[in-house]
């Protein structure tokens, strides 16, 4: 459309300001990316690049620029297009070798996880805006092997609920409390592989107060 200044691909319409609109009425793939070379390094790439120049030679991004985003978008029930999910790289920092950067997923407006890729004190952050938000990891035979639970602000390892004692497995909240439930059999072991001495002591503000030891 030469008056809108966008270009349409089996479409008419412009979405969302694109400059590139392409229509697709099937299931079948809007872009696919096909290599053909024996090369191990070659492959079909999706390249976001950016700098601050408009024209010629390029120059340096800074901290805090945006590097590329990715959003998925549906129609709400007020009929309005909305992100239900986006992915955002953002430059942090600067260096002369390496463009370090951010890495953000969000769902449903809400930050799930962030990957930081910056020169020191880098982290893996989940659930970074506090929302009551589950982190839970699975085993072959536990479908809550490892579950954070963000109402409860504790650790359930073998349960979804670290405050219900009914269900087996073990409680650890962040105001220090543990709990163990078993069926059937010991909850907790100790075990001191060296020569005699303490098994647990038992600390009053910061002072000894008493212990469990062994001789044998």
């Amino acid at each position: 459309d030469a008056g809108s200044n966008f270009v349409g691909v089996n479409t008419a319409e412009q979405t969302q300001g694109g400059t590139l609109n392409v229509g697709m009425v099937s299931g079948s793939p809007v872009v696919s990316l096909l290599s053909r070379s024996a090369t191990d390094g070659h492959t079909g790439i999706l390249h976001f690049m950016k700098t601050p120049a408009t024209s010629g030679n390029y120059t340096a991004t800074a901290n805090g620029d945006v590097l590329g985003d990715i959003r998925f978008s549906g129609v709400n029930t007020s009929l309005g297009a909305d992100i239900g999910a986006q992915i955002t790289v953002t430059q942090s920092g600067t260096a002369s070798a390496t463009v370090p950067a951010d890495m953000v997923f969000v769902t449903n407006e809400i930050q799930r996880l962030a990957i930081q890729g910056r020169a020191s004190g880098s982290e893996v952050i989940f659930n970074d805006n506090s929302a009551d938000c589950d982190f839970r990891v699975e085993s072959d035979g536990n479908a809550d092997m490892f579950v954070v639970n963000a109402g409860q602000n504790a650790i359930g390892i073998g349960k979804n609920n670290a405050t219900n004692f009914g269900l087996a497995g073990s409680g650890f909240y962040a105001s220090g409390e543990v709990n163990f439930t078993r069926d059937n059999s010991n909850a907790l072991y100790i075990n001191r592989t060296t020569s005699d001495g303490n098994l647990v002591q038992f600390y009053q503000a910061g002072s000894l107060e008493g212990s469990i030891s062994i001789s044998g």
